[in-house]
């Protein structure tokens, strides 16, 4: 079957639960919510793309024919979504409300590979359980259309510290402004730490000494934990891939 051309212009991202479910050929998609977001809000029109993707898979579907009610189009092979080395698994503090979103936000943004959820000694919030689940995979997903990082990262509900250090099988790095003016690491899997709002008290400190952490300095300046998480999850993402460029 012949994918009709589509224009070359920005094609959107849109995730969706049943795209496990879908097969190449000529697909009609029914759910209200996926409808009306194609066709009212991004206004999606005849032989345009789009991208449709879950965590496994992602593939190019052209619209053909739309209603109010339902889309129809022309779904190309699905192909398996790629994680980009080195993975990062982000052990990142319980924040506040809104530096929580932005954080979330931003580790999906950057290519953040797994979200361990962490309570530190001054926190200064509590998790409201699947409410607050829920409202940061929205948050998630949002940015994956955004970013098209199809396998965004997994959220894991808050855990102490001390424990998530103790689980760890990967090697430790932590954003810290007494850490070494610079990031380097060739390991294909890492794990990385960034303080909380009111920083690390001194017992967790030494916590984080005693798994060897590699400490690096990301500004001269002082960033705020969400600022802080964003730019080290891109900086390590980048080398990476930049690593793999020069071999």
């Amino acid at each position: 079957m012949i994918i009709p051309h589509s224009r070359k212009i920005h094609e959107f991202a849109l995730y969706t639960a049943k795209a496990s479910e879908y097969r190449a050929g000529e697909l009609t998609l029914k759910d209200p919510d996926m409808v009306h977001r194609i066709v009212t809000v991004l206004r999606v029109a005849r032989g345009e793309g789009i991208i449709l993707f879950n965590k496994e898979f992602h593939a190019r579907f052209v619209c053909t024919q739309m209603s109010k009610k339902e889309v129809t189009g022309v779904l190309a092979a699905k192909e398996p979504n790629q994680r980009a080395l080195p993975v990062v698994d982000v052990l990142l503090p319980l924040l506040k409300r809104e530096s929580l979103e932005e954080a979330i936000y931003g580790i999906t943004e950057c290519g953040g590979d797994s979200i361990q959820l962490v309570m530190t000694e001054r926190v200064q919030r509590k998790w409201q359980g699947l409410h607050d689940f829920e409202r940061l995979k929205r948050i998630q997903i949002a940015a994956a259309e955004q970013s098209k990082h199809y396998t965004f990262p997994e959220i894991k509900e808050p855990i102490a510290l001390k424990d998530a250090l103790a689980q760890l099988r990967v090697p430790l790095m932590c954003a810290d402004v007494e850490g070494q003016p610079y990031l380097q690491t060739d390991k294909e899997h890492v794990a990385l730490l960034v303080g909380p709002e009111a920083d690390f008290t001194d017992t967790e400190r030494e916590l984080i000494k005693e798994h060897n952490a590699t400490l690096f300095k990301l500004t001269s300046t002082v960033l705020r934990a969400h600022q802080a998480a964003t730019v080290s999850v891109a900086m390590i993402k980048t080398l990476g891939m930049y690593s793999k460029l020069l071999k």
